[in-house]
Formats: structure tokens, C-alpha cells, sequence
């Protein structure tokens, strides 16, 4: 059930947060596609890799959490906390958010909200949302994907 529920956070998360994309303003200057290539692909890598079911001969399981309900739904906490803290920072952003590296109008460093806390809240987010799954998952390439 954990797994589940890490499931659909990860879906309702990544589909509210590029529905929501209307919200940023459009930009004055964006990266070069050759710029941001590399790291869509080290994305895509990553996300195969938190998500990827292989057979356990492949792809051990280090952690089983099933007998540890505890501590399954303490790790599915921190998929949530993890989301949270990322809309914190997004709506904190409001029209300067965007997807890729860019310049917007009335351009500024952000130092109040979740980046007085740490200094990429969404980045940090996501990581911490990652590692909940990878905790539930209990595989290798869960792990490997987070990396």
C-alpha cells in the first residue's frame, strides 16, 4: 500500500506541477537547447532508474520494508514533505518560475520563504521525495536513480 500511495503522489506532483506552468511569466533569455540536452537526459536516466521494476536476480532488494509499516509510511511522509516543500518554493517563485534555466522580467535573487531555508528548495525537495521512494522501493537501481 505504501508504494501505492508513493505512486500516485509522484503522478499527482509531476502532472500539477507542469499543468501549472502557465503561471510563470515568459522569459527574456533562455539556455541553449544544446545546454539543457545533457541534463534531461541525466533526468530521464534517473527517473528510469527510481522507477524501473527489474527481477530481483538484476536488481536486488537491499531494504524490504514491508514487515516495517512504520517506517514505510515514515518514508511515503517524506515523498509528501518532500512535494510540499517543492510547491512551497514554486508558489513562493510565483511568475519567476520556470522549467529550464532562463532570464525573466524583473529578474532577482529569491532569498526569502524556502530559500531562506536552503538555496534550492525545489532541487532539495525532490531529492528528499526521491530518497522516500527509493526507501519504499528497497532496490538497487532505485538508488542508483537518486544518485
Amino acid at each position: 500500500m505504501p508504494l501505492i500511495v508513493v505512486g500516485t503522489l509522484w503522478f499527482v506532483w509531476f502532472v500539477s506541477w507542469w499543468a501549472s506552468a502557465k503561471w510563470s511569466s515568459t522569459p527574456v533569455k533562455r539556455a541553449g537547447l544544446r545546454r539543457e540536452v545533457p541534463n534531461r537526459i541525466v533526468t530521464i536516466l534517473g527517473a528510469y532508474g527510481l522507477f524501473a521494476r527489474l527481477p530481483a536476480r538484476i536488481d536486488p532488494l537491499l531494504l524490504d520494508l514491508r514487515g516495517h509499516a512504520v517506517l514505510s509510511w515514515a518514508c511515503v511522509a517524506l515523498v509528501a514533505l518532500g512535494f510540499a516543500f517543492t510547491w512551497w518554493a514554486r508558489v513562493h517563485l510565483g511568475r519567476l518560475w520556470s522549467a529550464t534555466v532562463t532570464r525573466k522580467p524583473d529578474h532577482h535573487v529569491v532569498d526569502t520563504g524556502p530559500y531562506a531555508v536552503v538555496r534550492h528548495p525545489i532541487y532539495t525537495g525532490i531529492i528528499a521525495a526521491a530518497i522516500g521512494t527509493a526507501l519504499v522501493r528497497g532496490y538497487v537501481l532505485s538508488f542508483v536513480g537518486v544518485a
